[in-house]
């Protein structure tokens, strides 16, 4: 039996063989996919961004480029844009379908082999002792006993060597079934990743194939001109201006141009045109000429102090050198004075009453009912330093936050739709919604106060700064997205700006957040990308954070207290092969 024992079980040194993979081998190769994937995924998120402005970019050209050629810049702009767009969705595929849940697989996959294996070693060791104990009746059967309790004995023994038999035999098929489950599912997340990839390839198939006829018969004709052009130099009288005496002199004329569809009411005429005064001289005419591309949506120029307007909200910052442009600040309220006539531009006017034009995909349209309600929660809460709202007081927008360090505040006004969540220095945390509290709600000194939408949970408080020498304290925007949730946009130097997230199903689920900074001058270049993972501990109502293989090299991360957190970026790198090479852009002259 002891000669037996010591030869090899192949079922055994499998089963230890596959644990050793499962527990040792595999995971360090999964985390440098993990990496690996990060790395790509970072690289296409960018190449994604760096297409749009590139798309963005063209599809200036046809502000000022009209006929044949204006179209087939505007398509390829848009196909561009499309498929970048696209590009995106597949990176965020990788990011939120393949690298989020691979990373949390392998923490889980460990701790299910190395219980697999406690067992395993525990039912190994309780088998031999019984076998040991089986052995030593049967020797001791043999010499003492008659020859039916032996043989009563043997079988005994035989029958748990079996069963011995039997357990390695299972323990084998369960380990490489574990395995292969593994495999299996690291393969259905990854085919999650390569099917939105093979979706981009069969559309850029499809956009690029049409296009490039499009622009092969327009270089084709380059030679040619267009029709129209072709119609005024062979017309024989043209009159390119009109020329008209003014009414109070008939000495003095002026120069009458019609450089869009503007809607009159009156019945001169000159019906349908603007008056000579709307332009300030004949000088800037080539300025409202530029324009003009944007009049084909017609826009009622009489209604422009009315209620018929569009309005529109600013979802990115936009700077621009073009003295045709409006600069932007994410969050602005613009009036659209004309519509996005298929070019990717949008003209409009700020609340300075500053008119220019900027690109549509900067804006989202809103209602007239929304912009009262942003209006209306712009000071949902109002807390005082005194009883029956006496003293100094401070008010908070939704999402707010107020550290109060100058004394306690002892009544307080919360507007609709909102409440306030306070943690007190002595560490107790409570909540009160809409209402008016003359007094008997004290806010403490050192106190933290969030002000947070009914629809969410709780808030992440991110405050984002950058150590660049040299560069303005408000030059940088960092965008963070938490994994199915709407985005948002700190301007570096500001104070903080709560990130609300719902109630978590499980509560303290991992919130996958991607964090983005670009430079907020022309051409708003990225300049760091990754990713973040903030948790919420339902019990304690802490917020803590765990840097991904993904988080930015460039950046960091500090915990500020309870709720707040601060984001630096620390260095604008530029990377060759994975290697620093500078840290400001280069351009080069040919």
């Amino acid at each position: 039996m002891s000669a037996n024992a010591k030869k090899a079980n192949p079922v055994t040194e499998n089963t230890l063989k596959t644990i050793n993979n499962l527990k040792v081998n595999s995971p360090p190769l999964f985390t440098e996919i993990v990496r690996a994937a990060n790395k790509y995924q970072q690289q296409c998120q960018a190449l994604s961004q760096a297409g749009i402005v590139l798309a963005d970019t063209i599809a200036r050209l046809t502000v000022h480029n009209t006929g044949d050629f204006g179209e087939g810049l505007k398509k390829l702009s848009d196909v561009i844009r499309e498929l970048e767009t696209k590009r995106d969705e597949v990176s965020k595929t990788l990011l939120n379908d393949f690298i989020a849940p691979c990373k949390q697989s392998i923490e889980t996959d460990h701790k299910d082999i190395l219980t697999f294996e406690k067992n395993y070693k525990k039912d190994k060791e309780n088998m031999r002792q019984e076998i040991l104990k089986l052995e030593a009746k049967t020797r001791k059967a043999g010499k003492k006993t008659t020859a039916e309790v032996l043989k009563q004995q043997i079988t005994e023994l035989n029958d748990k060597i079996k069963e011995s038999d039997q357990l390695n035999t299972n323990k084998l098929r369960d380990v490489v079934l574990m395995e292969r489950r593994k495999f299996a599912t690291f393969l259905s997340q990854f085919n999650q990743f390569l099917d939105k990839e093979l979706d981009l390839s069969n559309e850029s198939n499809v956009k690029l194939t049409a296009g490039l006829q499009t622009w092969r018969d327009l270089i084709n004709v380059q030679n040619q001109l267009p029709g129209d052009v072709e119609s005024l130099i062979s017309k024989q009288e043209r009159t390119l201006v009109q020329i008209q005496p003014q009414a109070d002199n008939g000495d003095s004329y002026r120069i009458s141009y019609a450089p869009g569809k503007v809607q009159g009411g009156g019945s001169s005429s000159a019906a349908g045109y603007d008056t000579y005064e709307s332009y300030d001289s004949y000088d800037n005419y080539d300025s409202s000429y530029e324009n003009s591309s944007y009049t084909d949506n017609s826009y009622d120029y009489n209604n422009s102090g009315g209620g018929g307007e569009l309005q529109a909200r600013a979802l990115y910052d936009y700077e621009s050198q073009e003295s045709t442009d409006l600069n932007l600040r994410a969050g602005d309220i613009i009036t659209v004075i004309q519509q996005d006539d298929g070019s990717g531009w949008t003209k409009g006017r700020d609340y300075h009453g500053t008119e220019g034009i900027f690109p549509s995909s900067y804006i989202e349209y809103i209602s007239k009912f929304l912009i009262d309600e942003i209006i209306n929660k712009r000071a949902p809460y109002l807390d005082y330093e005194y009883t029956n709202y006496t003293g100094q007081r401070f008010e908070m927008h939704v999402p707010g936050r107020y550290h109060n360090v100058a004394a306690d505040q002892k009544s307080m006004k919360i507007g609709p739709n909102t409440k306030i969540r306070v943690w007190e220095p002595n560490g107790k945390i409570w909540e009160k919604g809409t209402g008016n509290y003359p007094e008997g709600s004290t806010i403490p000194y050192d106190s933290i106060t969030q002000a947070v939408d009914n629809s969410f949970k709780f808030s992440i408080d991110i405050r984002f700064k950058h150590t660049i020498a040299g560069k303005p304290e408000n030059d940088y925007t960092l965008a963070i997205k938490p994994l199915h949730f709407e985005n948002s946009v700190i301007t570096s130097g500001g104070d903080y700006l709560g990130v609300q997230i719902p109630q978590l199903n499980p509560p303290d689920s991992l919130i996958v957040s991607q964090i983005s900074v670009r430079e907020v001058p022309w051409p708003h270049q990225i300049v760091a990308n990754g990713s973040v993972y903030f948790k919420y501990n339902p019990t304690t109502e802490d917020i803590t954070f765990t840097k991904t293989e993904g988080f930015p090299v460039n950046m960091d991360i500090e915990k500020d207290d309870i709720w707040g957190f601060t984001i630096t970026l620390k260095e604008i790198w530029y990377f060759i092969n994975d290697i620093v090479v500078f840290q400001r852009p280069i351009y080069y002259l040919f």
